[in-house]
């Protein structure tokens, strides 16, 4: 309780609700340093499930109740879109340039819409602002716009500017690779919320991204995934060619094989693992890689903090019997810390 009041004192300019992207939490000074004026969406939407979780045990709102303030303010702003750009002025007015992305700058938004409605379980009706929805419209517009199925590979694009007429940027990043999970657990999860015939749907859109997702590693010399790939005709090739021991795709892999029982995420998730050890492994623990196209690979000598909290435990999740942190029980908020479903 103590660190959520002093983590809530970062809402408390009042407004809509935006809150300051640093606070000091001696002395709760705010600071809005990193991008200015402008408040990323996957900034503001990802306190939710935290916050929800800390109501819940307390029995004190105000902590769910500061985190829903932005959100419905900007929901309000937006109702008939769902889909929407990354960058927010403090006003909850849409900052330009526009850009309409699932990846860095909005992911974990959309993961805690889902999240958010699945956390609350039984007790949907006690949310403070019931999400479920805006996912839903969020994943259709998401299909609309943004995937991308030619030649046999299926991605996940980026729109620069305004959603319907804007440029279509033909490059995919590791970060979207949580985006099949997502749409797994979304089936698995919300099947009040969804018809058979759209969960069919989000489930065909989910495999096909995994797969994308595993060719980012399967096509390069080390096995290891770059940080993007460009997008041509029927094949992806890596642009950013350095690996940081991201999570998203082994997070994608653990939750397909747990909603589908189909082993080949198994396998691949082995396959991601064997060159992590080969090409990653220091004696002092594990090393992201400059280049995943040449071997012998050279190390950046940085072991990220998302390797040990999410890469190695998505990994750990994918061999265990899954009843093991089961899906139906808990669920990950975005740096796979398990919280339990109402």
């Amino acid at each position: 309780r103590d660190l959520g009041d002093r983590l809530l004192s970062a809402y408390a300019k009042g407004g809509v609700g935006m809150p300051s992207n640093m606070v000091s939490l001696q002395s709760q000074d705010l600071n809005q340093e990193w991008e200015g004026v402008k408040h990323h969406l996957a900034e503001f939407g990802t306190t939710q499930l935290e916050f929800y979780a800390l109501s819940r045990e307390t029995g004190d709102m105000k902590y769910a109740e500061a985190s829903a303030k932005p959100l419905v303010a900007v929901h309000e702003r937006n109702k008939n879109h769902y889909l929407l750009p990354a960058h927010f002025f403090g006003n909850g007015n849409k900052a330009s340039p526009e850009a309409y992305t699932v990846a860095g700058y909005a992911d974990s938004y959309y993961e805690y819409l889902l999240k958010a409605w699945v956390q609350a379980g039984a007790h949907r009706g006690d949310m403070v602002h019931d999400t479920g929805k805006r996912w839903e419209g969020a994943m259709d517009e998401m299909i609309q716009y943004l995937v991308n199925r030619r030649g046999g590979v299926t991605t996940l694009l980026e729109v620069q500017g305004l959603l319907n007429g804007g440029f279509l940027h033909m490059q995919m990043d590791h970060l979207a690779c949580f985006a099949p999970g997502m749409l797994a657990l979304g089936t698995h999860k919300a099947k009040s919320l969804l018809s058979f015939e759209k969960r069919l749907k989000f489930m065909e859109i989910a495999e096909e991204l995994t797969e994308t997702c595993y060719k980012m590693y399967s096509t390069t010399e080390t096995g290891l995934a770059g940080e993007n790939y460009r997008v041509f005709f029927g094949e992806i090739q890596v642009a950013d060619k350095k690996n940081m021991l991201r999570p998203e795709a082994v997070e994608s892999l653990m939750i397909l094989y747990r909603v589908t029982g189909k082993n080949k995420y198994r396998e691949w998730g082995w396959e991601i693992f064997q060159a992590i050890e080969k090409h990653c492994k220091v004696e002092a623990g594990y090393s992201g890689v400059r280049d995943v196209t040449q071997e012998p690979a050279e190390l950046d000598n940085k072991m990220q903090s998302w390797f040990l909290a999410e890469t190695l435990k998505y990994l750990y999740l994918l061999f265990s019997p899954t009843d093991v942190v089961s899906l139906d029980e808990w669920v990950f908020n975005t740096e796979a810390h398990p919280l339990m479903i109402w």
